[in-house]
């Protein structure tokens, strides 16, 4: 039987890469992921890995598949 995979934790760090990847200010990529514009803002200043809730994990790991303009026709509903 294989073992799960161990996925990188997500750090501040690494939301403020994919964002700036994606050219979103916090607000975009806030909507982009169904959570608040200040839990963006609260995440990429926190050290230490993040927990996300189950829903957030979900929309994090579709997010980080994405390429820049697969995340800007999510978000405008294309």
């Amino acid at each position: 039987m294989r073992a799960a995979a161990k996925t990188k934790p997500v750090t501040g760090q690494t939301v403020a890469e994919l964002r700036a990847k994606f050219g979103m200010s916090p607000s975009q990529f806030a909507r982009l992921l169904g959570v608040s514009a200040p839990a963006v803002t609260n995440w990429e200043t926190k050290q230490g890995a993040i927990g996300f809730q189950a829903r957030t994990l979900d929309a994090w790991n579709g997010a980080t598949k994405l390429t820049k303009r697969q995340a800007w026709r999510v978000l405008n509903g294309s």
